[in-house]
């Protein structure tokens, strides 16, 4: 039997499950087609698991840890729905394949380095990336509900902002600030002048391809990230860069947890912990000023410079 995600096949299948069942289908789209294309046409019972393995083991090399661990799990799923609907018999090779540990990521940026970012975003100037990436930053939203945020669903009077289906599966609405809003009402203004019809079309960032928006900002994100002279920083750090100066600044854990629409409190208590660290060095470099800063002067007879020169090495 020839394996069941042939390309006709796989579109087949695709349209009659992934769509209608998962968010993330054009995702999976795109990384089988990149990634497993080659083995579209092969029987699935020729394929070994050793094969499957060292497949995965020189994906994560070449192309890092997570995008092998996502292809080896989409092909599981693929294989196993085939199982499950009788178009695939006999053992999954994916299975029992050994996945990358990966560390949990906690970066998020500090406040040099926030400084740094909107620097970088002033000399970009104003357009689609930097209007995008202020709004990820303000709103704390994750960035394809950003990437795909309509007019239909923002009421500028009211300042709320609505996101009809998220990743938990559950509607969410932002209440929009100030500088949101001035974005906003600015990107309203330019779509509705540039329209012939005087009304601006369904989304905010538009975009040339199929999906009708931007999808991938990833080239002007990384052009802003080199002149701030950035590393390691992606755009989901800046959710959680927003949560955790909200924890800083004393926000609790139920209102933080209900601005990013936390379905599990463990991931709110996870920016609890970040900030808690930073508030501790915070708290200590207080600590330091005032116990070591002091505008009272002191008897020449009783200060000791720590900057003087010994004649000789004084043990420790």
């Amino acid at each position: 039997m020839r394996v069941w995600i042939q390309k006709g096949d796989f579109q087949f299948e695709l349209d009659k499950y992934a769509i209608e069942h998962t968010k993330t289908w054009k995702v999976m789209e795109d990384c089988f087609y990149r990634y497993l294309d080659s083995w579209k046409n092969r029987p699935i019972g020729e394929i070994k698991r050793s094969e499957v393995q060292q497949f995965i083991n020189k994906l994560g090399k070449e192309n890092g840890k997570t995008t092998a661990n996502r292809t080896l799990e989409l092909l599981r799923a693929v294989i196993n729905k085939g199982r499950q609907w009788e178009l695939v018999t006999g053992e999954n090779p994916a299975s029992g394949v050994t996945k990358f540990k990966l560390k949990s990521r906690d970066r998020f940026l500090h406040e040099d380095e926030i400084k740094r970012l909107l620097a970088s975003i002033e000399e970009e100037g104003q357009n689609d990336i930097t209007d995008f990436i202020l709004m990820s930053l303000y709103t704390g939203a994750r960035k394809n509900n950003v990437l795909s945020m309509r007019w239909p669903d923002i009421d500028l009077n009211n300042a709320s902002w609505t996101i009809p289906d998220t990743k938990n599966d559950t509607s969410q609405t932002i209440l929009l600030t100030e500088p949101e809003l001035q974005i906003l009402r600015r990107r309203l203004m330019h779509q509705k002048k540039e329209s012939e019809t005087g009304e601006p079309g369904t989304y905010v960032f538009p975009g040339p391809g199929s999906a009708g928006h931007r999808t991938d900002p990833k080239k002007g994100w990384n052009r802003i990230l080199k002149r701030a002279e950035l590393e390691n920083v992606h755009l989901h750090d800046l959710r959680r860069t927003l949560g955790s100066n909200m924890a800083m600044t004393g926000a609790s854990l139920s209102v933080i947890g209900n601005a990013f629409n936390h379905k599990d409190v463990s991931t709110t208590r996870k920016i609890y912990a970040h900030s808690a660290r930073e508030a501790e060095r915070i708290a200590r470099e207080r600590a330091h000023k005032r116990m070591f800063a002091s505008d009272e002067p002191k008897s020449e007879g009783n200060v000791i410079s720590l900057d003087e020169k010994r004649d000789k090495a004084v043990e420790f």
